[in-house]
């Protein structure tokens, strides 16, 4: 069953194609640390009316937990390109997630049984990050990137990434990358539209 790609209308993708893009940096996901937070995350939320799957979980920690952060560590690519940040999520096939943490930029899966994800594709161009957090999360790094749009910050436009693998060195390469885009041009001006 084939499902159409979703891509998120703020921040917008950019149109060129990858090809013609310079890759800066490559981000990887750590299967292990992504892995124990589905498993941490899961438990607590069977723990809730609502969101009880308690008798799943036996499932999910033999098997389910570990190959679905190895299936979302192989699915998700994390740039930055020499303008922009860019989170890409290619569809997978889940498992019954029941709550579970789902590929950035989605951080949580829909509840049910065995379906591709969907695609996913996120940018913030490097002149509108306002903010890059690291908070940990269950023993897992989660960072933030948070955009101003329309000379505002906003919660809403932003980028969350838990389980990074070399976080720090993530979040400097896209502070290095900023100030060498700021130095080539001179200004912060926001990159021209692409819609």
């Amino acid at each position: 069953m084939a499902q159409s790609a979703t891509v998120f209308s703020q921040p917008q993708p950019y149109e060129k194609a990858t090809s013609e893009r310079r890759v800066v940096y490559e981000g990887k996901l750590d299967e292990n640390a992504l892995a124990s937070f589905m498993m941490k995350q899961a438990c607590c939320c069977s723990c809730l009316p609502g969101f009880g799957c308690l008798f799943l979980q036996p499932c999910r920690a033999i098997c389910w937990g570990r190959h679905e952060a190895h299936l979302q560590a192989q699915a998700v690519k994390v740039l930055i390109y020499e303008d922009a940040v860019e989170v890409r999520a290619d569809p997978y096939m889940q498992c019954c997630t029941c709550c579970g943490a789902g590929a950035p930029p989605q951080p949580q899966n829909q509840i049910g049984c065995c379906w591709p994800s969907e695609k996913v594709i996120k940018a913030i161009p490097l002149d509108q990050i306002s903010d890059v957090t690291i908070s940990p999360t269950f023993e897992c790094d989660r960072i933030r990137i948070s955009s101003t749009v329309g000379g505002q910050n906003s919660s809403n436009y932003g980028i969350e990434i838990i389980g990074l693998q070399d976080i720090e060195a993530f979040k400097d390469a896209i502070f290095k990358q900023q100030s060498v885009r700021k130095a080539a041009t001179g200004v912060m001006a926001l990159p021209p539209s692409y819609t």
